[in-house]
């Protein structure tokens, strides 16, 4: 490991930024007495394709993310109910690829308006894989560091993009030119905390 991936890997591990915790996932049950309905009711909704769910490895039981119930309830207009407010997981922050001047640019933000940020905890993708992980429709800012490619930038903007109210920035390479990113906010290395904190800023 370089000296360079090495200070990187130390910023990565900074308590400045605050990591986001995933809720746990809910039983067909316990979302029958939440929305009251019955069971066979919340099946269906998964049998159907409509209710976003996954079973447990050798079982039956099912089981759905907190953000997959939530999206459900709002593309078919049904109330959360006040019970589920304190489930639903805050917005957050992705960067992606982070390079080390990335990482000072973003602490530099956080450190002149915390206000900006609402408190929202960050997540870290390392990498495109760690992103498309991580990519679950809870993430109203994604930004991407463009170095990580262009191309791999558009694939993980275009992904990020299908949730619906999700931003992308894409900090592109110095020396990119003026590449074409539909749906996304461009700004360009070297980046400075002031035009992170721009972009936040304007949600």
């Amino acid at each position: 490991m370089t000296t360079q991936e090495t200070e990187k890997q130390a910023k990565l591990g900074r308590p400045a930024l605050p990591k986001s915790k995933k809720p746990k996932p809910l039983t067909t049950g316990v979302i029958s007495k939440l929305l009251r309905v019955t069971p066979r009711t919340v099946g269906n909704w998964c049998d159907s394709g409509k209710l976003q769910h996954w079973r447990i490895p050798g079982g039956r039981d099912r089981r759905v993310e907190v953000h997959q119930l939530v999206e459900f309830l709002r593309h078919h207009n049904i109330p959360i109910p006040e019970e589920m407010q304190a489930l639903i997981p805050a917005s957050r922050l992705l960067l992606v690829a982070p390079t080390v001047p990335m990482l000072d640019a973003f602490e530099g933000a956080l450190r002149i308006s915390e206000d900006a940020f609402g408190g929202r905890p960050v997540d870290i993708a390392e990498d495109a894989f760690e992103a498309g992980l991580l990519l679950r429709g809870v993430h109203d800012l994604v930004i991407i560091d463009g170095n990580i490619g262009l191309g791999v930038s558009s694939q993980i903007a275009e992904e990020a993009m299908k949730a619906p109210g999700t931003r992308v920035v894409v900090v592109t390479p110095e020396d990119a030119g003026s590449p074409v990113l539909p749906g996304c906010v461009l700004i360009r290395h070297p980046v400075a905390s002031s035009d992170l904190l721009g972009v936040i800023s304007d949600e």
